[in-house]
Formats: C-alpha cells, structure tokens, sequence
C-alpha cells in the first residue's frame, strides 16, 4: 500500500474510532483468521436511521456481527473459486460474509444501503490487507445497482415484512439466469417463512441447518439456497 493509500485507511480508521469507539476482534473461518471492528457506542449510528412506527429510532443492526454471517462464509469456503464468477452481498454490514469469500477467492461487490456500515467494511477490508473488493451504496426500495451476478449472498436480510417486496424484485433483477442466492439467518425467527413462501412462485428453494458453538451459546442457524425456476 502506498503512503497516500496508508493516510486513507488511517484517516478512516480515526474516525470510525472518534463515532463508535471501536475495538478489533478475531474471526476465524474454514483455517482463515481475520480481523474486525466492533463498536463500544451506538449513538452515533442512530443519526438518520429510520424510525419505528412509533417514533422511536430502530437498532442499527449493521453494527452486529451476526453468526449467520459467520456460518455462511464457512460455507462459502468450501465453494470452488471462479474467476468468471461475480457475487453480490446485500445488507452486508459489517462486511464479514463477503470479506471473507474475498480471502476465499471470490469476486465480491459487498453492499448496504448505509454509508456508515460500508465505511465499516472498508475498513475491515483494509484491516486485513484486502484490496480486490468493490463497494456500493444499495438501497433495496430505490435500487442503482443495475449489474447481474453469478451469485447473491446475504445473512439476517429479511427481517421487515415491509421490505419483503423490495428485497424480491432486487433477487429478480440482479440475479443472472442460472445464478444462485445463498441466504443465511437465525431459525428462531420466523418472518422468513412468510418471505420464503412469497418466493416460490419464481424460485426453487432448498434448506439446510447447521449449528454454530460461540461464547457458550449454541446457534441453529438455516441456510437457504435459491435459484430460479425452469420455465
């Protein structure tokens, strides 16, 4: 990295640091250890959050690192790399999915639709040396995005009965005909059904649960493969 690349990633890290007080911590996956920001205050992520119904700002879930996320790159790992191959991270947050199907080998464009948590994936990015990765604002009610992927990717995305519409017509205009959707998230919670349920109409959907051990806490965490129906 040149010394105008190092001011950058300094300049960043500061400043996450001065809103967030941030700390590193170590993630491993499939032999690969890595490391990420975590956040000590919030408050400085509630500033232009969306409200709640009844007012109130809603928890900046991106400044969670979720397990699914964590079961997810693992089984990333053990896709074979392509480099023909494009893959998509949506809701990326802390960017921990795709940061490491990066070090995996995968062409990765990792994306949220808040500024602050892709400087955050930046960062993590730039914390592991990692400079082959794109990044773009994407807002699942207002897409820009317009390319098609081989691949889209995502962990604890469907969580809000009204972005259910948003975040299918994203699969269906981003997703390359003969591509896959990986989709990861918490088996407790059971608004994925009802978004699972609006999906089969146009996608083949296939499940599988995998348990994730962490701080004592056991995960069940459900792994969702999707691909479009055959005519």
């Amino acid at each position: 990295m040149n010394s105008t690349g190092r001011k950058g990633q300094d300049n960043l890290l500061e400043a996450l640091h001065r809103q967030y007080n941030t700390y590193p911590t170590d993630i491993a996956v499939a032999g690969k250890r890595l490391k990420f920001l975590q956040a000590k205050e919030i408050e400085g992520a509630l500033d232009g959050v969306r409200l709640g119904e009844d007012g109130s700002a809603e928890f900046p879930f991106w400044l969670k690192i979720w397990e699914a996320s964590v079961v997810l790159a693992n089984f990333l790992s053990r896709i074979p790399k392509d480099g023909d191959k494009e893959w998509l991270e949506i809701g990326a947050g802390m960017g921990v999915t795709g940061i490491f199907a990066a070090v995996f080998g995968h062409r990765i464009t990792i994306t949220d639709h808040s500024e602050d948590a892709l400087k955050f994936a930046r960062a993590n990015a730039m914390l592991n040396g990692l400079e082959n990765i794109k990044f773009a604002l994407l807002d699942w009610t207002r897409p820009a995005v317009t390319h098609q992927y081989d691949y889209i990717i995502g962990s604890e995305v469907i969580y809000k009965e009204d972005l259910f519409e948003p975040l299918m017509h994203v699969f269906k205009t981003l997703l390359l005909p003969g591509g896959t959707i990986f989709l990861a998230g918490d088996v407790t919670r059971r608004s994925p059904l009802k978004f699972f349920d609006m999906l089969r109409r146009d996608f083949e959907i296939q499940r599988s649960s995998h348990t994730l051990r962490a701080e004592g806490e056991v995960y069940v965490i459900g792994l969702y493969k999707l691909r479009f129906r055959q005519p």
